[in-house]
């Protein structure tokens, strides 16, 4: 679970992320909730692999280009919108 760093949030059930990004790029507005898009969920997976794990990280991106769930081109374009294109291309 990603939070702002403000946030105060406690939960047994997720490890939290304290994360600068603006919390309203690749993020969907539902009437009761809101979800990263899929694009965002890898880029940061990306960005905090040794949180998240390398290996699950690669993974996770593997996964969403090889079953046509997102293109590199939505990944680049996301990661260029949370300003982190550099720590993804590395």
């Amino acid at each position: 679970m990603v939070v702002p760093p403000s946030t105060k949030a406690r939960s047994s059930l997720y490890r939290c992320l304290r994360s600068t990004h603006d919390p309203q790029i690749g993020v969907e507005e539902h009437p009761l909730y809101r979800i990263a898009t899929l694009e965002r969920a890898v880029v940061e997976g990306l960005i905090y692999a040794t949180k998240v794990g390398v290996m699950n990280a690669v993974r996770a991106a593997r996964v969403a280009l090889t079953s046509h769930r997102t293109t590199d081109t939505k990944l680049h374009d996301m990661a260029e919108q949370l300003g982190v294109l550099r720590a993804v291309l590395k």
